[in-house]
């Protein structure tokens, strides 16, 4: 348990640095994900979850400050997904 811990921890962080940092590719949500897919029991799980949510709209901003010219429709919607499926699974599957 304690190594899983850890794990999920390192993970977590990882992907946490890289929401702070102005990266917008897959990997980012893709370490999120894998957080709270792979440890779902750990008290990271919720947090990756939520931040997973956040995500879209963080990368938005950031393509918009390079410039860019990103969908803010669709990373609305992929956000609201996100965020819709953690609200259901904090009611029930994550820890307090």
């Amino acid at each position: 348990l304690d190594r899983a811990l850890m794990r999920a921890k390192g993970l977590y962080r990882d992907a946490m640095k890289d929401f702070n940092s102005d990266k917008t590719d897959k990997s980012v949500e893709e370490k999120f994900q894998r957080v709270y897919e792979n440890y779902p029991k750990s008290k990271y799980a919720a947090l990756a979850h939520f931040y997973l949510g956040l995500y879209p709209l963080r990368s938005y901003a950031i393509l918009k400050k390079e410039n860019q010219t990103p969908n803010l429709e669709e990373h609305v919607k992929k956000s609201n997904e996100v965020l819709q499926s953690f609200l259901e699974k904090a009611a029930t599957v994550y820890p307090t």
